[in-house]
């Protein structure tokens, strides 16, 4: 995958810290104040912490695969059925993500604007958009994104400093939420509000080295982290529980707050199109990678045919949720719980059977000489 085309840097930590904090955008801050009440920025901190351990574990033994995608990966550990198993989930988990983020854009989109138009509407334009950047291919993606981004990050700060008038310290009490075992133990799989690092493992024949491949992993997930952290602290700070767990899109709220005198006021209208922007790489990113999982698990010689079944199945499967109280109860019951397991724990447990089979391997060899 890798073989003509090379990500720097810059392009790499852009991405992984898009696709991890598109969350941001939508109702994460509002489930998080569910979740943990007053406490919720303590609580995304110490899942960052988790979520950080876990993944170095996981680099650390990338080491000796250098080059490898995780349906590499898989093929080295398991066998060909090994990677057509785990190319299957793979692009099963993405899918249902990516309806999961269809639905809810389309649906936040139809309530701020576009009051009158069905939802399979709005969310038409969001497939359409997609499906033409996955044609495009996944360069094209990820350097216009680089282009992009920093707009993003831009309007994203300006948001924080416009409400920074609104914030009030005294609404972070109580300290520990719902209590210790609520915060500490009861929150372990919520390590799943980073699962997006999991693009790092698609990616990896991208990249030169395993140095370069260690960096943008360190450096995007500590920027994702302070990013999502931030935004749960900002809102903590200005919505006191449990008036937190009551808003419709908690950043758009803060967006709506942010004023400069008598002529800079309601500036949430620049917020719509930066969040537009940002679901719609997120979703070309997933639907790309969803295709390519597929062509790269079942050994196909091209993934451009795929995007638009997959593009469709992502849409039907949106479609399924009678509305977006339900679809935003299947995330905070089932999939926040669950997601870990496709983002981390997947990749442990395949470079732990590959590290055990290499050394089995290394133990033959020495017994034949």
């Amino acid at each position: 995958m890798g073989d003509k085309v090379v990500f720097g840097k810059w392009e790499t930590i852009n991405m992984i810290v898009l696709i991890m904090c598109n969350q941001v955008f939508l109702s994460m801050q509002r489930i998080i104040a569910e979740i943990a009440g007053s406490a919720g920025w303590v609580f995304i901190t110490y899942v960052a912490i988790l979520a950080f351990l876990i993944f170095w574990l996981i680099i650390r033994l990338y080491k000796n695969y250098e080059g490898m995608d995780i349906i590499d990966l898989a093929e080295y550990a398991g066998g060909r059925v090994g990677k057509i198993i785990i190319g299957t989930v793979l692009a099963g988990f993405l899918i249902i993500s990516s309806a999961l983020t269809l639905r809810e854009y389309s649906e936040n989109m139809k309530v701020i604007s576009l009051h009158l138009s069905p939802i399979s509407y709005v969310s038409f334009f969001f497939i359409v958009g997609m499906v033409i950047a996955a044609y495009l291919g996944l360069e094209a993606i990820v350097r216009f994104n680089s282009v992009v981004f920093p707009v993003i990050f831009i309007s994203y700060i300006a948001i924080l400093i416009g409400v920074s008038n609104y914030c009030n310290f005294t609404r972070l009490a109580p300290y520990l939420g719902f209590g210790p075992y609520n915060l500490f133990i009861e929150s372990i799989p919520r390590i799943s509000f980073y699962s997006g690092v999991m693009v790092l493992f698609f990616v990896a024949p991208y990249l030169k080295s395993y140095k370069l491949f260690r960096e943008v992993g360190f450096s995007g997930f500590l920027i994702s982290a302070a990013i999502i952290i931030s935004s749960v602290f900002a809102y903590s700070l200005v919505y006191a529980y449990p008036i937190s767990t009551e808003n419709f899109l908690p950043v758009y709220q803060l967006s709506r707050l942010f004023s400069y005198g008598r002529f800079y006021e309601r500036l949430e209208s620049i917020f719509l199109i930066v969040w537009a922007m940002a679901a719609l790489f997120y979703l070309s990113f997933t639907v790309f990678f969803t295709a390519f999982l597929i062509k790269k698990a079942f050994g196909l010689e091209y993934y451009r045919p795929l995007i638009i079944p997959s593009a469709i199945i992502i849409f039907n499967i949106s479609m399924l949720f009678q509305s977006l109280m339900s679809s935003l109860e299947f995330v905070n019951r089932y999939f926040r719980n669950f997601s870990w397991i496709f983002a981390f724990g997947i990749p442990l447990c395949l470079l732990i059977l590959a590290s055990l089979k290499r050394k089995l391997m290394e133990r033959r060899k020495k017994g034949a000489l």
